[in-house]
């Protein structure tokens, strides 16, 4: 029973500590995983407009690298 206030009082001491150490790093990190997370959902949001795009696209080469070859082949 008496060994727990002492315990809190550390455990205050050490919150404090680091408010006061890292309030600098919390705020950049946080502005890093915000402007992260915008720029992953910036980069779906395209890949899902221009998806058919590319699709088209891809398709379009892998049939001309086929006939390419396709017609080495009979020649």
């Amino acid at each position: 029973m008496l060994a727990q206030p002492e315990v809190r009082k550390q455990r205050k001491s050490l919150v404090r500590r680091q408010h006061k150490f890292y309030p600098l790093g919390c705020e950049f990190m946080f502005l890093l995983s915000r402007f992260f997370k915008k720029w992953v959902i910036s980069v779906k949001s395209s890949y899902v407009l221009h998806k058919n795009q590319y699709t088209k696209q891809t398709v379009a080469s892998l049939n001309l690298s086929f006939s390419l070859t396709n017609n080495s082949s009979l020649g």
